[in-house]
């Protein structure tokens, strides 16, 4: 496993404490993949943003569209792929089910 220096959010700095305090959990934790962003507070915030604005606001496409789409690129490897592809799916009316299951096994299918 890979070591990756991140900040705690008992030692970030007042700016990072507030940030951390928006994109927390419920319980006041932070979820590790935050506090990677600790060291650049700017990409942690564009991070944050990213998601929310895909996942979270008006879109044509349901909450459960944006989770299916957000999945099936992680399915297939696409990590860095999906959120972008939400974002861009969310603005394009389209056959979401024609797009996901193309080429995808069955086991993928049942995903979507």
């Amino acid at each position: 496993m890979a070591w990756i220096h991140t900040i705690d959010p008992a030692d970030a700095d007042p700016p990072l404490a507030e940030l951390y305090r928006r994109v927390g959990n419920p319980d006041g934790t932070v979820d590790h993949v935050m506090t990677v962003h600790g060291l650049n507070p700017d990409g942690l915030r564009a991070h944050f943003e990213l998601y929310v604005s895909s996942m979270h606001r008006p879109s044509p496409l349901s909450r459960a569209e944006r989770e299916m789409v957000a999945v099936t690129p992680h399915t297939l490897g696409l990590h860095f792929f999906s959120q972008a592809l939400v974002t861009h799916l969310s603005q394009t009316p389209l056959a979401i089910s024609a797009f996901t299951t193309r080429g995808l096994s069955s086991t993928h299918q049942s995903l979507c």
